[in-house]
């Protein structure tokens, strides 16, 4: 399986960014759509209660003969909405005979979808006689709480508009009130379209914070990196300070230190060694040389014994040379050495030599 292009940067820094924006973008993207459709719950909850308390407001309210037209005012007063399709309404008595059907309902929704409801002595106990010594209101008696029967809510499409639609009653009307979502989806698309706003600030913000953490994340990577680099232009007794040093570097910052410490005791050997080498042999060399150069002179002139001696004279000669450069090499890696520079008119020399 072939890695996606991010993952193979050779960056560990932006790979920690990349995928922090990656990740937190799908997290916001997810939360702004839980968070999108809560909102559209709750709307329509509030929708929903609002059509119920406007629904009942007029089912245990008197009726009178104009009553439902000054219902259409009111609703309209306290939408604030002088629109004609802000809500429909279809009322029915207990007979399924139409009383009232707003001008602008539509006709994908017959009225038969909305049939009144059943006797009502099935479901609740008839409402007890009214008090005879009391004066009966005008018109028919109002509703009560108890027998007010639970409403049914959905949502339905027609005449190019989708209607919150609540369907309530007693035992003597049914209610079909429908309120226009428009402005709700308005309000929604406005919300929405503010946190899709919001996602790609947030997501180069996320990147940012995590581009600073994980440079923060790396600081004992690059102490390490540091104390390499100084290896080289101060030798080998560099040493990184794990005192204050997260849990996950300590082992490798010790480990580190460690491998210094053997380097370190390695190559000052190395340079005891060369040190040592170069004068013990010196010594010998020196006696050596000093009794050939003897036997050259008590040698016959030309004869066959002094060139041998003068042979390996000159090998002595070249393993003296071999000594003194180890001697120079291992006094520079011990920092004994001490260059003593000055400028030099190179062009002066070469005219020299010509």
């Amino acid at each position: 399986m072939k890695m996606p292009y991010f993952l193979r940067i050779r960056s560990f820094r932006l790979r920690i960014a990349l995928l922090s924006a990656l990740v937190s973008g799908a997290v916001l993207a997810l939360f702004a759509s839980l968070t999108f459709a809560a909102l559209n719950r709750i709307s329509l909850h509030r929708m929903d209660e609002d059509i119920k308390e406007f629904g009942h407001q007029q089912l245990i309210a008197p009726r009178g003969p104009r009553q439902w037209d000054r219902f259409g005012e009111a609703l309209r007063f306290f939408l604030k909405d002088k629109d004609e399709n802000t809500f429909i309404l279809l009322v029915k008595d207990r007979d399924d005979a139409l009383l009232y059907l707003s001008p602008n309902w539509p006709k994908e929704l017959p009225v038969s979808d909305f049939p009144a409801p059943d006797a009502w002595g099935r479901n609740q106990p008839p409402p007890p006689p009214p008090d005879r010594m009391r004066r009966p209101p005008e018109g028919p008696p109002p509703g009560r709480p108890e027998e007010l029967k639970t409403p049914a809510f959905s949502t339905r499409d027609a005449a190019g508009a989708r209607w919150r639609i609540g369907m309530m009653g007693n035992r003597d009307l049914t209610i079909a009130l429908g309120l226009n979502l428009r402005r709700l989806n308005e309000e929604l698309i406005q919300v929405r379209r503010a946190l899709y706003a919001i996602l790609p600030f947030a997501i180069l913000l996320i990147a940012a914070g995590a581009w600073w953490i994980s440079q923060r994340a790396l600081g004992p990577v690059n102490a390490v990196t540091n104390t390499i680099r100084q290896v080289k232009a101060k030798g080998l007794d560099q040493r990184i300070e794990a005192r204050d040093t997260d849990a996950e570097f300590a082992e490798l910052i010790g480990l580190f230190n460690d491998m210094m410490a053997w380097l370190e005791r390695g190559f000052q050997q190395a340079i005891r060694f060369s040190a040592d080498a170069s004068h013990e042999l010196k010594t010998p060399l020196t006696v050596l040389q000093a009794q050939l150069e003897q036997a050259i002179q008590e040698a016959a002139p030309g004869s066959e014994e002094q060139r041998r001696y003068v042979a390996f004279g000159e090998e002595l000669q070249r393993l003296k040379s071999i000594t003194q450069k180890l001697l120079l090499l291992s006094r520079i890696d011990a920092g004994e050495l001490r260059l003593n520079l000055r400028p030099l008119n190179l062009s002066r020399l070469v005219e020299g030599i010509a």
